[in-house]
């Protein structure tokens, strides 16, 4: 018996740094569950502001990754398990809703990718999300860490200058008209 309870205590249980409950999604790597605020482990997704170019024509991938992470969600209860806190004070974490592992299906998606610098853990997913020209994998796009960096699509910008993807905006008169600015 006394062997019998001793192997009890090496068994691992459950994680007391559990979170578990409703999540507000932030973005697409990022949940709050009450007062706890989660990075998705292993993942990196587009900034809110973030664009891509997908078939010639801008679209605003991290908008897109939010949307995304919330249908992934779409309500239900959300687990995520601690790994370890960022220099934020973020619970870093695997979160999952009914089994299912958010931090790899947002990668399966095409909405974040792997995040090399910290874990290999969604490589294989990536690869395949690439293969299948899933998400930004459809087009072009900056890595996210590089888009924090200051890094933007360069493809948006042609050789000489002009900016091939931007619709040029103005003023319009009350006939509809442009106004032209003179210097």
């Amino acid at each position: 018996m006394k062997k019998f309870l001793s192997l009890l205590l090496l068994i691992p249980t459950v994680a007391s740094a559990d979170v578990t409950g409703t999540a507000r999604v932030v973005d697409g790597d990022t949940v709050h569950i009450n007062s706890a605020k989660i990075r998705l482990h292993g993942i990196d997704a587009p900034e809110q502001k973030q664009t891509c170019m997908r078939d010639q024509s801008v679209w605003n991938c991290g908008l897109e990754s939010t949307e995304a992470l919330k249908e992934l969600i779409n309500q239900s209860v959300v687990t995520c398990t601690e790994l370890g806190k960022d220099r934020y004070k973020r619970i870093i974490g695997v979160c999952y809703v009914q089994g299912r592992d958010l931090n790899a299906e947002m990668v399966k998606l095409g909405m974040a990718v792997a995040y090399s610098r910290y874990s290999n853990d969604y490589f294989k997913f990536q690869e395949q999300a690439e293969l299948n020209g899933a998400g930004m994998w459809s087009g072009q796009f900056v890595m996210p860490w590089d888009y924090r960096r200051g890094k933007r699509l360069s493809s948006m910008v042609t050789k000489a200058g002009n900016r091939s993807a931007c619709n040029i905006k103005g003023n319009i008169n009350s006939k509809g008209e442009p106004v032209r600015l003179t210097v």
